[in-house]
Protein backbone atom coordinates (compact mmCIF):
# COMPACT_ATOMS: atom_id res chain seq x y z
CA UNK A 1 0.00 0.00 0.00
CA UNK A 2 1.18 3.41 -0.59
CA UNK A 3 1.03 6.05 1.61
CA UNK A 4 0.39 9.55 0.99
CA UNK A 5 4.20 11.21 1.16
CA UNK A 6 5.07 12.81 4.78
CA UNK A 7 6.89 16.18 2.36
CA UNK A 8 3.49 16.85 0.91
CA UNK A 9 1.38 17.88 3.71
CA UNK A 10 0.69 20.98 3.45
CA UNK A 11 1.21 22.96 7.17
CA UNK A 12 0.99 21.52 10.56
CA UNK A 13 4.86 22.52 11.32
CA UNK A 14 4.90 21.95 14.73
CA UNK A 15 3.55 18.40 14.55
CA UNK A 16 5.53 17.34 11.70
CA UNK A 17 8.70 19.37 13.42
CA UNK A 18 7.63 16.67 16.64
CA UNK A 19 7.94 13.55 14.52
CA UNK A 20 11.33 14.99 12.80
CA UNK A 21 13.05 15.71 16.46
CA UNK A 22 11.96 11.88 18.07
CA UNK A 23 13.57 10.20 14.63
CA UNK A 24 16.83 11.94 15.64
CA UNK A 25 16.53 10.95 19.46
CA UNK A 26 13.84 8.64 20.16
CA UNK A 27 14.31 9.32 23.80
CA UNK A 28 12.55 12.15 23.96
CA UNK A 29 9.04 10.34 25.06
CA UNK A 30 6.82 10.53 22.90
CA UNK A 31 4.04 12.51 20.96
CA UNK A 32 0.19 13.41 21.42
CA UNK A 33 -1.40 14.66 18.47
CA UNK A 34 -4.47 16.40 19.31
CA UNK A 35 -7.27 17.53 17.06
CA UNK A 36 -11.25 16.88 15.08
CA UNK A 37 -11.48 14.09 13.17
CA UNK A 38 -10.26 14.37 9.77
CA UNK A 39 -7.23 16.83 9.98
CA UNK A 40 -4.61 14.43 9.04
CA UNK A 41 -3.49 13.33 12.24
CA UNK A 42 -3.48 9.45 10.86
CA UNK A 43 -1.68 9.93 7.33
CA UNK A 44 0.93 12.29 9.02
CA UNK A 45 1.94 9.27 11.54
CA UNK A 46 1.91 6.77 8.58
CA UNK A 47 3.77 8.87 5.89
CA UNK A 48 6.02 9.56 8.51
CA UNK A 49 6.39 5.94 9.11
CA UNK A 50 6.87 4.77 5.80
CA UNK A 51 9.46 7.35 4.89
CA UNK A 52 11.84 6.03 8.10
CA UNK A 53 10.59 2.24 6.82
CA UNK A 54 12.29 2.77 3.26
CA UNK A 55 15.50 3.62 4.00
CA UNK A 56 15.91 1.79 7.70
CA UNK A 57 13.67 -1.16 8.01
CA UNK A 58 11.77 -0.37 11.65
CA UNK A 59 8.73 -1.97 12.73
CA UNK A 60 5.70 0.20 12.91
CA UNK A 61 2.79 -1.11 15.11
CA UNK A 62 -0.89 -0.07 15.31
CA UNK A 63 -2.97 -0.55 17.99
CA UNK A 64 -6.84 -0.85 17.02
CA UNK A 65 -8.94 0.09 20.00
CA UNK A 66 -10.42 -3.24 19.73
CA UNK A 67 -6.98 -5.35 21.08
CA UNK A 68 -7.34 -8.11 23.66
CA UNK A 69 -4.91 -8.25 26.22
CA UNK A 70 -3.25 -11.52 24.97
CA UNK A 71 -2.55 -9.47 21.69
CA UNK A 72 -1.35 -6.27 23.41
CA UNK A 73 1.05 -8.30 25.73
CA UNK A 74 1.59 -11.83 24.09
CA UNK A 75 0.22 -15.53 24.95
CA UNK A 76 0.21 -18.65 23.68
CA UNK A 77 0.21 -19.76 20.36
CA UNK A 78 -3.17 -21.08 19.35
CA UNK A 79 -2.27 -22.57 16.20
CA UNK A 80 0.67 -24.37 17.71
CA UNK A 81 -1.74 -25.72 20.57
CA UNK A 82 -4.72 -27.07 18.63
CA UNK A 83 -3.02 -28.44 15.71
CA UNK A 84 0.45 -29.71 16.95
CA UNK A 85 -0.77 -29.64 20.87
CA UNK A 86 2.30 -27.30 21.56
CA UNK A 87 2.49 -24.83 24.22
CA UNK A 88 4.48 -22.23 22.45
CA UNK A 89 4.58 -18.09 22.92
CA UNK A 90 3.11 -15.53 20.69
CA UNK A 91 4.31 -12.22 20.52
CA UNK A 92 2.30 -9.58 21.60
CA UNK A 93 2.18 -5.90 19.97
CA UNK A 94 4.22 -4.55 22.29
CA UNK A 95 7.26 -6.49 21.86
CA UNK A 96 6.54 -6.09 18.05
CA UNK A 97 6.93 -2.44 18.51
CA UNK A 98 10.51 -2.86 19.90
CA UNK A 99 13.03 -0.62 18.12
CA UNK A 100 10.30 1.20 16.45
CA UNK A 101 7.00 3.24 16.96
CA UNK A 102 4.12 2.04 18.51
CA UNK A 103 0.98 4.11 17.52
CA UNK A 104 -2.12 4.05 19.05
CA UNK A 105 -5.44 6.27 17.22
CA UNK A 106 -7.84 7.69 19.67
CA UNK A 107 -5.73 6.86 22.46
CA UNK A 108 -8.33 8.72 24.64
CA UNK A 109 -10.78 5.74 24.11
CA UNK A 110 -8.09 2.70 24.85
CA UNK A 111 -9.29 0.36 27.46
CA UNK A 112 -7.80 1.43 31.39
CA UNK A 113 -6.09 -1.98 31.14
CA UNK A 114 -4.91 -2.18 28.20
CA UNK A 115 -3.34 1.73 28.90
CA UNK A 116 -1.55 0.87 32.32
CA UNK A 117 0.07 -2.22 30.43
CA UNK A 118 1.50 0.69 27.47
CA UNK A 119 2.20 2.83 30.82
CA UNK A 120 4.58 0.30 32.34
CA UNK A 121 6.32 -0.67 29.06
CA UNK A 122 6.77 2.76 27.48
CA UNK A 123 8.36 3.91 31.13
CA UNK A 124 10.07 1.51 32.04
CA UNK A 125 11.58 0.28 28.73
CA UNK A 126 10.82 -3.13 29.21
CA UNK A 127 8.04 -4.97 31.27
CA UNK A 128 8.22 -8.97 32.63
CA UNK A 129 5.26 -10.75 31.38
CA UNK A 130 3.43 -13.42 33.45
CA UNK A 131 0.80 -15.29 30.98
CA UNK A 132 -0.17 -18.60 30.86
CA UNK A 133 2.43 -20.29 32.43
CA UNK A 134 5.29 -17.97 30.62
CA UNK A 135 7.79 -15.80 32.17
CA UNK A 136 9.98 -13.67 30.08
CA UNK A 137 11.41 -10.45 30.02
CA UNK A 138 10.47 -8.13 26.71
CA UNK A 139 12.13 -5.15 25.82
CA UNK A 140 9.63 -2.53 24.81
CA UNK A 141 11.92 0.47 23.52
CA UNK A 142 9.63 2.34 21.25
CA UNK A 143 8.43 5.68 20.50
CA UNK A 144 5.08 6.20 21.71
CA UNK A 145 2.98 8.13 19.50
CA UNK A 146 -0.76 9.04 19.88
CA UNK A 147 -3.77 10.97 18.46
CA UNK A 148 -6.99 11.85 19.98
CA UNK A 149 -10.32 14.07 19.32
CA UNK A 150 -10.68 16.34 22.78
CA UNK A 151 -14.51 16.12 21.65
CA UNK A 152 -14.83 12.56 22.30
CA UNK A 153 -13.16 12.26 25.78
CA UNK A 154 -10.34 13.82 28.09
CA UNK A 155 -6.58 11.42 28.38
CA UNK A 156 -6.07 9.63 31.68
CA UNK A 157 -3.61 12.14 33.60
CA UNK A 158 -1.47 9.05 34.16
CA UNK A 159 -1.17 8.49 30.25
CA UNK A 160 -0.96 11.76 29.83
CA UNK A 161 1.71 13.18 31.28
CA UNK A 162 4.04 10.07 29.61
CA UNK A 163 4.09 12.10 26.53
CA UNK A 164 6.92 14.70 25.96
CA UNK A 165 5.18 16.85 23.20
CA UNK A 166 1.56 17.70 22.62
CA UNK A 167 0.55 19.45 19.76
CA UNK A 168 -2.81 21.08 18.45
CA UNK A 169 -3.08 19.33 14.78
CA UNK A 170 -5.57 22.63 13.13
CA UNK A 171 -6.60 23.11 10.33
CA UNK A 172 -6.93 26.70 9.73
CA UNK A 173 -5.78 27.00 6.39
CA UNK A 174 -5.54 29.96 4.26
CA UNK A 175 -7.17 29.79 0.61
CA UNK A 176 -3.89 29.00 -1.48
CA UNK A 177 -2.90 26.57 1.48
CA UNK A 178 -6.74 25.02 0.78
CA UNK A 179 -6.00 24.84 -2.40
CA UNK A 180 -2.73 23.48 -2.85
CA UNK A 181 -4.13 20.46 -0.26
CA UNK A 182 -6.56 19.63 -2.75
CA UNK A 183 -4.53 20.28 -5.66
CA UNK A 184 -1.80 17.63 -4.26
CA UNK A 185 -4.39 14.81 -3.00
CA UNK A 186 -6.08 14.75 -6.18
CA UNK A 187 -3.09 14.12 -8.03
CA UNK A 188 -1.89 11.48 -5.69
CA UNK A 189 -5.39 9.48 -5.88
CA UNK A 190 -5.36 9.62 -9.64
CA UNK A 191 -1.15 8.33 -9.76
CA UNK A 192 0.01 7.47 -6.61
CA UNK A 193 3.03 5.83 -8.11
CA UNK A 194 3.96 9.16 -10.13
CA UNK A 195 2.93 11.48 -7.50
CA UNK A 196 5.08 9.54 -4.95
CA UNK A 197 8.24 10.20 -7.66
CA UNK A 198 8.01 13.55 -8.15
CA UNK A 199 8.27 13.76 -3.71
CA UNK A 200 11.31 11.08 -3.95
CA UNK A 201 14.29 13.82 -4.12
CA UNK A 202 12.42 15.43 -1.16
CA UNK A 203 12.23 12.80 1.04
CA UNK A 204 15.55 11.97 0.19
CA UNK A 205 16.84 15.26 1.25
CA UNK A 206 14.71 15.04 4.05
CA UNK A 207 15.98 11.65 5.67
CA UNK A 208 19.66 12.50 5.11
CA UNK A 209 19.00 15.80 7.12
CA UNK A 210 17.81 13.46 9.78
CA UNK A 211 20.60 11.16 9.70
CA UNK A 212 23.07 14.55 9.87
CA UNK A 213 20.99 15.80 12.71
CA UNK A 214 21.02 12.51 14.53
CA UNK A 215 25.21 12.44 14.55
CA UNK A 216 25.65 16.11 15.64
CA UNK A 217 23.06 15.41 18.58
CA UNK A 218 25.64 14.26 21.17
CA UNK A 219 28.02 17.87 20.25
CA UNK A 220 25.09 20.04 20.68
CA UNK A 221 26.00 22.00 23.76
CA UNK A 222 23.47 23.30 26.57
CA UNK A 223 24.85 26.11 28.96
CA UNK A 224 24.68 25.40 32.43
CA UNK A 225 22.70 29.04 32.55
CA UNK A 226 20.19 27.36 30.30
CA UNK A 227 19.83 24.36 32.16
CA UNK A 228 19.05 26.29 35.51
CA UNK A 229 16.51 28.34 33.31
CA UNK A 230 14.64 25.47 32.46
CA UNK A 231 14.33 24.57 36.09
CA UNK A 232 13.37 27.60 37.11
CA UNK A 233 10.70 27.84 34.26
CA UNK A 234 9.36 24.28 35.02
CA UNK A 235 9.20 25.34 38.52
CA UNK A 236 7.47 28.56 37.86
CA UNK A 237 4.99 26.54 36.11
CA UNK A 238 4.60 24.05 38.95
CA UNK A 239 5.11 21.09 36.92
CA UNK A 240 4.91 17.78 38.55
CA UNK A 241 7.77 15.77 38.20
CA UNK A 242 10.70 16.36 35.88
CA UNK A 243 9.31 14.95 32.93
CA UNK A 244 8.65 17.64 31.01
CA UNK A 245 12.18 19.43 31.64
CA UNK A 246 14.22 16.49 30.58
CA UNK A 247 11.81 16.35 27.29
CA UNK A 248 13.30 20.36 26.83
CA UNK A 249 16.19 19.41 27.31
CA UNK A 250 16.25 16.51 24.68
CA UNK A 251 13.99 18.26 22.31
CA UNK A 252 16.09 21.49 22.19
CA UNK A 253 19.29 19.58 21.72
CA UNK A 254 17.24 18.29 18.50
CA UNK A 255 16.27 21.72 17.28
CA UNK A 256 19.74 22.65 17.40
CA UNK A 257 21.03 19.87 15.45
CA UNK A 258 17.97 20.15 12.78
CA UNK A 259 19.38 23.69 11.69
CA UNK A 260 22.98 22.61 11.95
CA UNK A 261 24.02 24.67 14.84
CA UNK A 262 26.26 23.78 17.55
CA UNK A 263 24.92 25.52 20.67
CA UNK A 264 21.21 25.42 22.05
CA UNK A 265 19.55 29.13 21.63
CA UNK A 266 16.93 31.11 22.64
CA UNK A 267 14.77 30.14 19.85
CA UNK A 268 15.33 26.04 20.09
CA UNK A 269 14.57 26.75 23.71
CA UNK A 270 11.02 28.57 22.82
CA UNK A 271 10.45 25.83 20.28
CA UNK A 272 10.98 23.31 23.11
CA UNK A 273 8.75 24.46 25.49
CA UNK A 274 6.11 25.08 23.12
CA UNK A 275 6.05 21.98 22.46
CA UNK A 276 6.32 20.38 25.65
CA UNK A 277 3.84 22.32 27.29
CA UNK A 278 1.07 21.42 24.58
CA UNK A 279 -0.67 19.23 26.82
CA UNK A 280 0.18 19.61 30.43
CA UNK A 281 -1.80 21.83 32.46
CA UNK A 282 0.55 24.38 33.80
CA UNK A 283 -0.32 26.60 36.59
CA UNK A 284 1.91 29.74 37.05
CA UNK A 285 2.08 30.98 40.72
CA UNK A 286 -0.24 33.32 41.69
CA UNK A 287 -0.63 36.45 44.11
CA UNK A 288 -1.10 36.16 47.65
CA UNK A 289 -4.13 34.91 48.94
CA UNK A 290 -5.27 36.66 52.42
CA UNK A 291 -5.35 34.21 55.56
CA UNK A 292 -8.71 32.44 55.63
CA UNK A 293 -10.82 31.88 58.51
CA UNK A 294 -10.30 29.06 60.63
CA UNK A 295 -12.37 26.05 59.96
CA UNK A 296 -12.60 27.56 56.21
CA UNK A 297 -11.67 25.93 53.32
CA UNK A 298 -9.49 27.84 50.43
CA UNK A 299 -10.54 26.91 47.01
CA UNK A 300 -9.28 27.50 43.47
CA UNK A 301 -10.73 30.13 41.30
CA UNK A 302 -13.71 29.19 39.07
CA UNK A 303 -13.94 29.68 35.42
CA UNK A 304 -14.10 33.12 34.45
CA UNK A 305 -18.04 33.36 33.64
CA UNK A 306 -19.42 36.24 31.74
CA UNK A 307 -22.96 38.04 32.81
CA UNK A 308 -25.48 37.02 30.24
CA UNK A 309 -27.69 34.81 32.38
CA UNK A 310 -31.38 34.67 32.14
CA UNK A 311 -33.76 32.78 33.96
CA UNK A 312 -35.48 30.05 32.29
CA UNK A 313 -38.55 32.09 30.45
CA UNK A 314 -37.31 35.42 31.27
CA UNK A 315 -33.97 37.69 30.52
CA UNK A 316 -31.61 38.53 33.75
CA UNK A 317 -28.47 40.03 33.63
CA UNK A 318 -26.40 39.33 36.74
CA UNK A 319 -24.94 36.46 37.51
CA UNK A 320 -25.40 34.46 40.75
CA UNK A 321 -21.95 34.31 42.85
CA UNK A 322 -21.67 31.00 44.80
CA UNK A 323 -20.75 30.33 48.45
CA UNK A 324 -17.83 28.39 49.43
CA UNK A 325 -18.61 24.60 50.00
CA UNK A 326 -20.09 22.98 53.51
CA UNK A 327 -20.69 19.69 54.88
CA UNK A 328 -24.10 18.56 53.70
CA UNK A 329 -24.80 15.14 54.86
CA UNK A 330 -27.75 13.35 52.74
CA UNK A 331 -28.09 9.93 54.17
CA UNK A 332 -30.43 9.09 51.32
CA UNK A 333 -28.52 10.06 48.57
CA UNK A 334 -25.77 8.60 50.15
CA UNK A 335 -27.25 5.04 49.96
CA UNK A 336 -28.37 4.80 46.81
CA UNK A 337 -24.56 5.52 45.49
CA UNK A 338 -23.61 2.69 48.14
CA UNK A 339 -26.16 0.62 46.38
CA UNK A 340 -25.34 1.17 42.85
CA UNK A 341 -21.30 1.02 42.92
CA UNK A 342 -21.31 -2.01 45.63
CA UNK A 343 -23.77 -4.05 42.46
CA UNK A 344 -21.38 -2.59 39.64
CA UNK A 345 -18.36 -3.73 41.36
CA UNK A 346 -19.51 -7.14 42.02
CA UNK A 347 -19.27 -9.95 39.87
CA UNK A 348 -15.73 -10.56 39.16
CA UNK A 349 -14.32 -12.96 36.47
CA UNK A 350 -16.30 -15.77 34.42
CA UNK A 351 -15.26 -17.94 31.98
CA UNK A 352 -17.98 -18.15 29.30
CA UNK A 353 -18.28 -19.30 25.64
CA UNK A 354 -18.86 -16.96 23.01
CA UNK A 355 -19.48 -17.59 18.83
CA UNK A 356 -16.54 -14.74 18.28
CA UNK A 357 -13.72 -13.46 20.21
CA UNK A 358 -15.44 -10.89 22.91
CA UNK A 359 -12.79 -10.80 25.73
CA UNK A 360 -9.32 -12.28 27.03
CA UNK A 361 -9.00 -16.02 26.16
CA UNK A 362 -8.43 -18.05 29.16
CA UNK A 363 -6.01 -20.29 27.61
CA UNK A 364 -5.66 -22.75 30.71
CA UNK A 365 -9.18 -23.41 31.83
CA UNK A 366 -10.06 -23.99 27.66
CA UNK A 367 -7.05 -26.71 27.81
CA UNK A 368 -8.44 -28.45 31.06
CA UNK A 369 -12.67 -28.41 29.63
CA UNK A 370 -10.72 -29.83 26.54
CA UNK A 371 -9.02 -32.60 28.20
CA UNK A 372 -12.01 -33.55 30.29
CA UNK A 373 -14.07 -33.21 27.03
CA UNK A 374 -11.31 -36.05 25.41
CA UNK A 375 -9.19 -33.87 23.00
CA UNK A 376 -5.66 -35.06 22.83
CA UNK A 377 -2.74 -34.76 20.52
CA UNK A 378 -4.42 -32.50 17.98
CA UNK A 379 -7.76 -34.65 18.16
CA UNK A 380 -11.32 -33.81 19.29
CA UNK A 381 -12.78 -30.97 20.04
CA UNK A 382 -11.07 -27.96 21.71
CA UNK A 383 -13.44 -25.19 22.52
CA UNK A 384 -12.07 -21.67 23.48
CA UNK A 385 -13.54 -19.97 26.79
CA UNK A 386 -13.28 -16.21 27.14
CA UNK A 387 -12.72 -14.21 29.90
CA UNK A 388 -14.53 -11.77 30.64
CA UNK A 389 -13.69 -9.25 33.60
CA UNK A 390 -16.13 -6.52 35.35
CA UNK A 391 -15.31 -3.68 33.77
CA UNK A 392 -14.86 -0.41 36.18
CA UNK A 393 -18.62 2.04 36.08
CA UNK A 394 -18.13 5.13 35.12
CA UNK A 395 -19.86 8.13 36.91
CA UNK A 396 -21.67 10.06 34.59
CA UNK A 397 -22.61 14.07 35.84
CA UNK A 398 -24.73 16.87 34.80
CA UNK A 399 -24.17 20.23 36.16
CA UNK A 400 -27.20 22.85 35.47
CA UNK A 401 -25.12 25.88 36.57
CA UNK A 402 -27.69 28.58 34.76
CA UNK A 403 -28.81 31.37 36.65
CA UNK A 404 -32.05 29.27 37.74
CA UNK A 405 -30.02 27.27 39.60
CA UNK A 406 -28.13 29.70 41.45
CA UNK A 407 -31.59 31.83 42.55
CA UNK A 408 -32.43 28.39 43.78
CA UNK A 409 -29.63 27.82 45.59
CA UNK A 410 -29.78 23.96 43.90
CA UNK A 411 -26.03 24.32 42.14
CA UNK A 412 -24.58 24.78 45.64
CA UNK A 413 -26.58 22.74 47.13
CA UNK A 414 -25.52 20.15 44.61
CA UNK A 415 -21.83 20.94 44.71
CA UNK A 416 -21.72 20.97 48.47
CA UNK A 417 -23.54 17.36 48.38
CA UNK A 418 -21.25 15.41 45.73
CA UNK A 419 -17.81 16.88 47.59
CA UNK A 420 -19.38 15.07 51.04
CA UNK A 421 -20.49 11.99 49.78
CA UNK A 422 -18.09 8.98 49.77
CA UNK A 423 -18.10 8.45 46.01
CA UNK A 424 -17.91 5.20 44.18
CA UNK A 425 -14.56 4.05 42.76
CA UNK A 426 -14.97 4.54 39.08
CA UNK A 427 -14.14 7.14 35.93
CA UNK A 428 -16.00 10.48 36.30
CA UNK A 429 -17.31 12.73 33.53
CA UNK A 430 -18.70 16.19 34.48
CA UNK A 431 -20.83 18.10 31.99
CA UNK A 432 -21.21 21.80 33.15
CA UNK A 433 -23.93 24.19 31.84
CA UNK A 434 -23.38 27.58 32.34
CA UNK A 435 -23.74 30.64 30.84
CA UNK A 436 -25.48 29.09 27.97
CA UNK A 437 -22.34 27.23 27.38
CA UNK A 438 -22.43 22.85 26.94
CA UNK A 439 -19.15 21.93 28.14
CA UNK A 440 -17.78 18.68 29.41
CA UNK A 441 -14.69 20.47 32.08
CA UNK A 442 -13.65 16.57 33.09
CA UNK A 443 -13.75 13.10 31.17
CA UNK A 444 -12.37 10.11 32.33
CA UNK A 445 -10.86 11.78 35.89
CA UNK A 446 -10.42 10.12 39.41
CA UNK A 447 -13.14 11.28 42.28
CA UNK A 448 -10.25 13.40 43.40
CA UNK A 449 -10.18 15.61 40.47
CA UNK A 450 -14.14 15.51 40.12
CA UNK A 451 -14.58 16.56 42.81
CA UNK A 452 -11.84 19.82 42.83
CA UNK A 453 -13.49 20.37 39.46
CA UNK A 454 -16.69 20.89 41.01
CA UNK A 455 -14.73 23.40 43.69
CA UNK A 456 -13.88 25.58 40.90
CA UNK A 457 -17.96 25.85 39.80
CA UNK A 458 -17.79 29.37 41.30
CA UNK A 459 -21.02 30.82 39.07
CA UNK A 460 -23.93 30.60 38.01
CA UNK A 461 -25.16 32.07 34.74
CA UNK A 462 -26.98 32.17 31.62
CA UNK A 463 -29.68 30.25 29.59
CA UNK A 464 -31.23 27.04 31.18
CA UNK A 465 -30.56 24.76 28.19
CA UNK A 466 -30.90 21.33 29.85
CA UNK A 467 -32.66 19.70 26.97
CA UNK A 468 -29.34 20.50 24.76
CA UNK A 469 -27.51 19.24 27.52
CA UNK A 470 -28.95 16.20 28.11
CA UNK A 471 -28.43 15.51 24.64
CA UNK A 472 -24.85 15.61 24.71
CA UNK A 473 -24.89 13.38 27.60
CA UNK A 474 -27.06 11.08 25.85
CA UNK A 475 -24.73 11.44 22.70
CA UNK A 476 -21.99 10.98 24.89
CA UNK A 477 -23.30 7.67 26.97
CA UNK A 478 -24.46 6.10 23.45
CA UNK A 479 -21.04 5.96 21.74
CA UNK A 480 -19.52 4.86 25.75
CA UNK A 481 -21.81 1.45 25.21
CA UNK A 482 -24.28 -0.11 26.59
CA UNK A 483 -23.64 -0.42 30.68
CA UNK A 484 -25.54 -1.13 33.79
CA UNK A 485 -23.11 -0.57 36.02
CA UNK A 486 -22.77 3.22 34.91
CA UNK A 487 -24.34 5.80 36.94
CA UNK A 488 -26.23 8.91 36.10
CA UNK A 489 -26.70 11.72 38.43
CA UNK A 490 -28.55 15.11 37.18
CA UNK A 491 -28.56 18.39 38.72
CA UNK A 492 -31.33 20.06 37.48
CA UNK A 493 -34.17 22.18 38.55
CA UNK A 494 -36.12 20.91 35.31
CA UNK A 495 -36.36 24.38 33.68
CA UNK A 496 -35.79 24.62 30.03
CA UNK A 497 -35.92 27.71 27.97
CA UNK A 498 -38.38 27.73 25.16
CA UNK A 499 -37.07 28.37 21.72
CA UNK A 500 -39.62 31.55 19.83
CA UNK A 501 -42.83 29.84 19.34
CA UNK A 502 -42.82 26.54 21.34
CA UNK A 503 -45.02 25.91 24.29
CA UNK A 504 -45.01 24.41 27.62
CA UNK A 505 -46.62 20.86 26.44
CA UNK A 506 -43.77 20.95 23.52
CA UNK A 507 -40.55 21.76 26.30
CA UNK A 508 -41.95 18.64 28.85
CA UNK A 509 -42.41 16.37 25.97
CA UNK A 510 -38.94 17.33 24.44
CA UNK A 511 -37.13 16.61 28.22
CA UNK A 512 -39.24 13.36 28.76
CA UNK A 513 -37.78 12.65 25.62
CA UNK A 514 -34.20 12.96 25.99
CA UNK A 515 -34.30 11.54 29.68
CA UNK A 516 -35.75 8.15 28.00
CA UNK A 517 -33.24 7.93 25.56
CA UNK A 518 -30.95 8.31 28.48
CA UNK A 519 -32.35 5.58 30.28
CA UNK A 520 -32.27 3.47 27.18
CA UNK A 521 -28.60 3.67 27.94
CA UNK A 522 -28.84 1.23 30.46
CA UNK A 523 -27.38 3.23 33.01
CA UNK A 524 -28.99 3.74 36.60
CA UNK A 525 -29.85 7.16 36.40
CA UNK A 526 -30.88 9.74 39.59
CA UNK A 527 -31.87 13.08 39.74
CA UNK A 528 -30.96 15.99 42.04
CA UNK A 529 -34.03 18.75 42.42
CA UNK A 530 -34.13 21.59 44.29
CA UNK A 531 -36.07 21.72 47.60
CA UNK A 532 -39.96 21.59 47.39
CA UNK A 533 -41.29 25.22 45.59
CA UNK A 534 -44.69 25.80 44.58
CA UNK A 535 -45.26 24.80 41.06
CA UNK A 536 -41.63 23.61 40.63
CA UNK A 537 -42.39 20.19 42.23
CA UNK A 538 -45.59 19.60 40.07
CA UNK A 539 -43.47 20.66 36.49
CA UNK A 540 -40.91 18.09 37.85
CA UNK A 541 -43.16 15.59 38.44
CA UNK A 542 -45.10 15.40 34.95
CA UNK A 543 -41.34 15.44 33.79
CA UNK A 544 -40.45 12.00 34.72
CA UNK A 545 -43.56 10.33 36.00
CA UNK A 546 -43.62 6.64 35.97
CA UNK A 547 -40.04 6.45 34.74
CA UNK A 548 -37.48 4.36 36.47
CA UNK A 549 -35.01 6.83 37.56
CA UNK A 550 -34.00 8.06 41.34
CA UNK A 551 -35.40 11.11 42.47
CA UNK A 552 -33.78 13.13 45.28
CA UNK A 553 -35.02 16.08 46.73
CA UNK A 554 -32.40 18.80 48.49
CA UNK A 555 -33.04 20.07 52.00
CA UNK A 556 -33.46 23.97 52.00
CA UNK A 557 -29.78 25.73 52.66
CA UNK A 558 -28.98 25.75 56.33
CA UNK A 559 -27.14 28.91 55.71
CA UNK A 560 -29.84 30.46 54.33
CA UNK A 561 -31.68 28.92 57.56
CA UNK A 562 -29.00 30.41 60.02
CA UNK A 563 -29.14 33.96 58.51
CA UNK A 564 -32.90 33.85 59.26
CA UNK A 565 -32.54 33.33 62.50
CA UNK A 566 -29.92 36.00 62.93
Amino acid sequence: MIHFPFTAIVGMEDAKRSLIYHSIDSHIGGVLLMGHRGCAKTTMVRAFATMLQSWSPMPFVEIPLGTSEERLLGGVNAGALVENSKWQLSRGLIEEANGGMLYIDEINLLPDSLADFILDAAASGRYRMERDGFTRAVQSRFILIGTMNPEEGDLRPQLHDRFAHGVQVLDNFDAEQRVEIVRRRIAFDDDPKRFLTTESGALSDLFHKIASARERLKEIDLSQKQRIAIAEKGKAFNLEGIRAELAVVRTARCAAAWRNGLHVNDSDLEEAWRLCLGHRKTVPPAAPNPPAKSGTRTLPPGPAFHSTSITPFESANEAKVLPDPIERPNEDFFAWLRSCSQGALTGGNAYLRFPRKAGSIAWIPSVIEAIKAGWSNGNGCFELLFQRTAAKPSFWCFLDASRSTGMNRLAVAARDLLSSAKLPVARFHLLLLSDGKINWISRRVSASRFVSTLFAVSRAAGKSKIIESLQVLARARTRAGMGSSDLVLIVSDGLASPRPGETTSLVAYQLRTVIQRLLRTGARVGWLEPPPVKGLSRWLGGIYQDLPLKRFQLKPDSRREIAKSK
